[in-house]
């Protein structure tokens, strides 16, 4: 099996024994010279010196910046020369190391900069000096340090800054990607361990957001609160929260959404209901109108649908008049299907679909019978009644907008305004003490 390839990037100064020793025992197959215009002859009679040292087929290239006291200037062939390393491994991150210890503080300000988005390792090389210990490495004393100089552990409290502002706002997968691409460049274990469980929590955060609630719910079971919150705690005490209080909140919604079988009749239930409304809020947040208002508009939707199943064991999607046992809500919906619906009869005339302002017509009629009188306490049917004008404005709205039948934008003006009028609809379902529903919001979640 043949050994990696190594590639070294290295800062030129004027002192050339630090970057002989340096080459000299890491021995690479690609060698990335980063100068400035002062030191670029130094950079090519290093490599003369070491010629007898390395193997032959050794590759060098020379990135010289122009002028190495601006900072600016410095980063662009610093980038350059990080880049060509990493390309000539293949792309193999890891296998490229950055020997930050000549050249003027710019240049190694830059060079740093310039790695510091990847997987690399870093080199420095230290040794006695003259002077007092302030002056130049004394030829001899060269060593190598590379423990502890990879700056990631240092940074994760900005990544983590990154991801609190992705979280917040609701962009979950763009948060797991973050934390994805950086956990493996710790060398801290604990500091891994944290980041893979704020994955795991964006991961499922993502999944709920799609409405897949089975793999969300199993996701965040995977998360140990306890435990991670005590590193979270001792490394990076800022995340503790998500891990002592939020976590074990998702863990009981998502265990609510999971639980509604889609065979049963409770497959549409009140926590649904009024997490779609939070998934609105969150596309609207994140300038997705069309998405928020046809989100909106699916709220009004599910609660016919859910009063219809929830009291009446009517699908509506479905309706078989010869399935519904109580006589007078059987009657009652045939009426209705006779009188007014015959025109949506299927094929086999036995079945009936149902749409929204129908189904809250239908709901109308049901309230009125002896079931209808005694199921629920929040009368849909008549409260749609109310709100009929600014319903029937949601779903033109939704059917003009651009993903749906026509070509129209939906602007956050319009979004807000049609929100007020779906969480006035929604208010009593919202203050209905005996409600199952979580009560969950976006802002119990905010970090």
């Amino acid at each position: 099996m043949s050994k990696k390839p190594k590639a070294l990037v290295v800062s030129v100064g004027g002192t050339p024994e630090p970057i002989i020793k340096s080459i000299s025992e890491l021995r690479p197959d690609y060698i990335s010279f980063y100068c400035s215009s002062s030191t670029a002859r130094e950079a090519t009679n290093i490599f003369d010196k070491i010629k007898g040292i390395i193997p032959e087929n050794v590759e060098p290239n020379y990135f010289c910046s122009e002028n190495a006291d601006f900072l600016d200037k410095c980063f662009v062939k610093a980038e350059e020369a990080v880049k060509w390393a990493i390309e000539k491994v293949k792309n193999d991150e890891s296998s490229v190391f950055v020997d930050y210890t000549g050249g003027t503080k710019n240049m190694v300000a830059a060079l740093i900069l310039a790695a510091i988005h990847y997987n690399v390792q870093y080199r420095y090389v230290a040794g006695e000096r003259n002077r007092d210990g302030v002056g130049n490495v004394i030829s001899g004393t060269e060593k190598i340090i590379e423990e502890g100089a990879n700056p990631w552990d240092y940074l994760a409290r900005y990544q983590w800054k990154i991801f609190k502002h992705l979280f917040n706002y609701g962009f979950y997968c763009g948060a797991k990607n973050l934390i994805s691409e950086t956990y493996s460049k710790f060398e801290n274990e604990l500091l891994k361990r944290l980041f893979k469980n704020l994955e795991c929590v964006a991961d499922a955060m993502d999944l709920w957001d799609r409405f897949n609630y089975e793999e969300a719910k199993n996701g965040i079971n995977k998360v140990d609160c306890e435990t991670i919150a005590d590193i979270a705690q001792e490394i990076l005490p800022d995340s503790k929260k998500l891990f002592e209080k939020i976590v074990p909140l998702l863990k009981r919604h998502f265990n609510i959404l999971a639980k509604a079988s889609k065979d049963s009749w409770s497959y549409i239930d009140e926590t649904k209901i009024l997490d779609l409304l939070e998934n609105a809020k969150r596309q609207a947040g994140q300038g997705h109108y069309e998405d928020a208002i046809i989100r909106l508009y699916r709220v009004v939707e599910m609660i016919a649908q859910w009063c219809l199943l929830n009291n009446y064991k009517i699908n509506n999607s479905k309706i078989d008049i010869d399935e519904i046992k109580d006589e007078d809500i059987k009657n009652t919906v045939k009426k209705f299907i006779d009188e007014i619906h015959k025109k949506e009869l299927d094929n086999d005339k036995k079945t009936t679909k149902l749409g929204m302002k129908n189904s809250y017509k239908l709901l109308i009629e049901l309230e009125s019978t002896q079931v209808g009188k005694i199921k629920g306490k929040i009368k849909w049917g008549e409260r749609y009644k109310q709100y009929e004008d600014e319903i029937k404005k949601l779903q033109n709205a939704r059917n003009e907008c651009f993903i749906v039948h026509k070509t129209n934008s939906i602007k956050k003006e319009q979004f807000d305004k049609f929100l007020i009028k779906v969480e006035e609809f929604l208010e009593p379902l919202k203050k209905d003490k005996g409600s199952k529903a979580s009560g969950f919001t976006n802002e119990d979640i905010k970090l």
